[in-house]
């Protein structure tokens, strides 16, 4: 069986030369297509699953009205955490940090070791929300 279709698709070939190569290049760019978009999507799913509480975790984005379009940022009030917390009950616990405006840079130096920085300011919840491991 193996050996008649392995036939069959060269006598195909021999004839048709130029679409077998038409739909070899299809057939290839709709995989490399599929594949990379599993590959993205496969990545967005993933995104801050370090957290122990990763299914309770959202973050606030604010959306800006210009003349000619929307743009959504990460930036929100700093008082918006306190704010969900006394209107939703839903909410457990709240934390702010920095808009990218306010960043502190810096040189980190211990030793002989210059270290280039980029901080962020947060509130003390912080840590009760993200479970980054520090020590």
């Amino acid at each position: 069986m193996f050996k008649h279709t392995v036939k069959l698709a060269l006598r195909s070939y021999w004839k048709n030369k130029s679409s077998f190569f038409i739909n070899l290049i299809g057939l290839s760019t709709g995989l490399a297509c599929v594949l990379l978009i599993y590959l993205w999507v496969s990545d967005e799913l993933n995104i801050d699953k370090f957290n122990q509480q990763d299914e309770q975790l959202y973050q606030t984005l604010i959306n800006y009205e210009f003349p000619n379009e929307i743009e959504t940022w990460k930036g929100s009030p700093g008082v918006l955490a306190q704010a969900l917390k006394e209107e939703m009950p839903e909410v457990e616990l709240a934390t702010t940090t920095n808009q990218k405006i306010f960043e502190p840079n810096g040189v980190l130096v211990h030793d002989a070791i210059n270290l280039d920085i980029t901080g962020r300011f947060t509130d003390e919840h912080f840590f009760d929300v993200f479970s980054y491991d520090l020590f």
